[in-house]
C-alpha cells in the first residue's frame, strides 16, 4: 500500500474508532437478551451480584461458554479495585472492550482490501463501506458472543491473507488461537472457522507446517475455553456438546422460540426500519457468491449462510459474521464502477437511508430499560419509591432481572388507581409507566416526566417495539396533586 493509501485508510479508521467509542457511550443495554443474560448475568452470579437460581435455564443445562464471562468478571474485579464499583461504567468499559476488538479486524479488513481489489478506487469504497455501513459500530460494542466471536474469526481471516505466507510460526500460532476462540466464545462459529481451514487447505494451499501450528494455537484456546467452563459451572462439564444436544437433538431452540422454513431469514432479513437495506446486502452477498466461488470471503460466509438457513430456528443475529464481512461483500459483488442517472439517484437515497441508521445506532440506546435503570440509579442512589403502573417492572425482563445492575427497589408498589392514593392522603409521589401503555388516569393529580427513556416522536411511532415484545422503554413521572401546592 503506497502513502496515500495508508493515510486514506488511517483517516478513515480514525472515523470508525469515534463512531465505536459513540456507539460504546451511547449505545447502552442488549439488542437480544442472550447479549445481557447469558453474558453479563453469568459474570454477575460470579460477582455475588445475581443468584444462581435466577440465571436462565441455560446455565442449568451447562450449555453456554464461560470464556467471556469469566473476561468480564474478572475485568469487573480489576475495575473494582481501581475504585470503579458502578455496574453501568463496568458495561460501558466491557462495550469498549468489544469495540476495540472489531476495530482491529476492521483495521485487519481495510489492509486485506489492497489484496482483494486491484482497483484503488475499489479498495477506496471497500473501507468507507467498513466505516459506513449503518449497522458495524452498533454491532462492534455489543457485549454478544456473536460480537466477541466474529472479531476473533475476522483477525485470524486477516492474518490469513495479510500473514499467510509468513515464515516465522508466529502467525500461524496467532490465527489457530484466534480461530480457537472464536469457537470457544460461540460455540456455531465452528461452521466458518471450519470453512476458512478448507480453504487454506485447498486454495490457499498452505504449508502442513502452518495448518499444524495453527491447530495448535486453536487447541491451546480451545483449552482455556474448557478450564473458563470448568471455574464458571464448578465441575468438569461439556457445554458444547450439552448444547449441540438441547437444540439439535431435542430441537429446544425451534420448540421454545418457534421455526422458520429454510427461507425465512428472507423475513427475519426484511423485518425493522432498516429491513430493505438488509434485504439488498442479502442479494449483494449471494452476487459476491456466486461471481468469486474461490474467494475466501465466499468461503466463510457461504457455509454459515447455507446451515442457518436449514435450522429452523432463525434470527438475525446468528448472521453477524456475514454482516460484519458484508462491506467488502458489496464491492466484490458490484465493484466501484460510479452510477450514473437514476442509478445514481437511487444510491444517493441509499446512502442518506443508511446514515441515518447509522446515526440512530450510535446514538439511541440498544435498550431503553437500561437507560431507565440507569438514570435511577444515579438520581435515586438510596433507592426509588414509585408505584408502578403495570404488571412488569423495568428491573424485570420476561420474569428475568437484571441483577447485574443492581436488585429492584424495596419501594416499588402497583399502581392501585388515584382513588385509593387520594384516600391514602398522599400528596406527592413518583410513578413508573411503560412508554407504549403511556400515562393512565391520574386525576386530580397532575404528573410531569422526570425522565422518558425514548424521545415521544419514536414512541408514538412503537420504537423499539417489536411484535409480542414485553415493554423495554420506561418513563418516570413526579405527581403532585393539583392545586395542593404540590411541585
Amino acid at each position: 500500500m503506497d502513502r496515500a493509501g495508508r493515510l486514506f485508510l488511517a483517516r478513515w479508521m480514525a472515523v470508525a474508532l469515534l463512531l465505536i467509542l459513540v456507539a460504546a457511550f451511547r449505545s447502552e443495554g442488549f439488542l437480544h437478551p442472550d447479549e445481557h443474560f447469558q453474558v453479563l448475568e453469568f459474570a454477575s452470579a460470579k460477582l455475588g451480584r445475581t443468584p444462581w437460581s435466577a440465571l436462565p435455564w441455560e446455565y442449568r443445562y451447562a450449555m453456554r461458554p464461560w470464556l467471556q464471562p469469566a473476561l468480564y468478571a474478572l475485568g469487573a474485579r480489576g475495575l473494582a479495585a481501581l475504585g470503579v464499583v458502578d455496574p453501568f461504567a463496568w458495561a460501558f468499559g466491557f462495550r469498549v472492550f468489544s469495540g476495540l476488538a472489531a476495530w482491529l479486524s476492521l483495521v485487519g479488513l481495510g489492509l486485506c482490501a489492497e489484496r482483494f481489489f486491484s482497483d484503488p478506487a475499489a479498495r477506496r469504497l471497500a473501507i468507507r463501506a467498513l466505516v459506513l455501513l449503518y449497522f458495524v459500530p452498533c454491532l462492534a460494542v455489543r457485549t454478544s458472543a456473536e460480537s466477541l466471536s466474529t472479531s476473533c474469526l475476522v483477525l485470524a481471516l486477516c492474518l490469513v491473507v495479510l500473514r499467510g505466507d509468513a515464515a516465522s510460526p508466529g502467525p500461524a500460532l496467532l490465527t489457530g488461537a484466534l480461530l480457537g476462540l472464536a469457537c470457544a466464545l460461540r460455540y456455531p462459529a465452528a461452521v466458518p472457522v471450519a470453512s476458512l481451514v478448507a480453504w487454506m487447505v485447498f486454495v490457499g494451499r498452505t504449508p502442513a507446517k502452518r495448518l499444524v501450528l495453527a491447530l495448535a494455537g486453536a487447541a491451546s484456546a480451545l483449552a482455556l475455553g474448557v478450564a473458563a467452563d470448568r471455574w464458571g459451572y464448578g465441575e468438569w462439564t461439556l457445554p458444547v456438546w450439552n448444547y449441540a444436544f438441547r437444540n439439535f437433538a431435542e430441537d429446544r431452540a425451534a420448540l421454545e422460540f418457534g421455526s422458520l422454513p429454510w427461507y425465512g431469514y428472507v423475513s427475519v432479513l426484511a423485518h425493522g426500519p432498516f429491513g430493505p437495506l438488509n434485504l439488498l446486502l442479502a442479494g449483494v452477498a449471494v452476487v459476491a457468491w456466486v461471481r468469486h466461488p474461490r474467494h475466501v470471503l465466499t468461503w466463510v460466509t457461504l457455509p454459515l449462510a447455507v446451515v442457518h438457513c436449514a435450522i429452523g430456528h432463525k434470527e438475525a443475529r446468528f448472521l453477524v459474521p456475514i454482516a460484519m464481512l458484508s462491506p467488502l461483500l458489496l464491492v466484490l459483488a458490484c465493484g466501484a464502477v460510479a452510477p450514473r442517472g437514476w442509478a445514481r439517484v437511487l444510491a444517493v437515497g441509499l446512502l442518506a437511508y443508511d446514515l441515518i441508521g447509522l446515526a440512530a445506532l450510535c446514538l439511541l440506546p440498544a435498550s431503553p430499560q437500561v437507560s431507565f435503570l440507569h438514570y435511577v440509579s444515579g438520581r435515586f442512589p438510596a433507592g426509588l419509591e414509585a408505584y408502578v403502573a403495570t404488571p412488569q417492572t423495568p428491573w424485570v425482563w420476561r420474569g428475568l432481572t437484571l441483577y447485574f445492575y443492581g436488585p429492584p427497589p424495596s419501594g416499588l408498589e402497583s399502581w392501585p388507581g388515584p382513588a385509593a392514593v387520594r384516600e391514602r392522603e398522599v400528596r406527592r409521589f413518583h410513578l413508573v409507566a411503560s412508554t407504549w401503555a403511556g400515562l393512565p388516569p391520574v386525576a386530580p393529580y397532575r404528573c410531569r416526566p422526570l425522565f422518558r427513556s425514548v424521545p415521544a416522536w419514536l414512541a408514538d411511532r412503537g420504537w423499539p417495539r417489536a411484535a409480542g415484545a414485553p415493554p423495554m422503554a420506561w418513563d418516570l413521572y413526579r405527581c403532585a396533586l393539583a392545586g395542593g401546592g404540590g411541585e
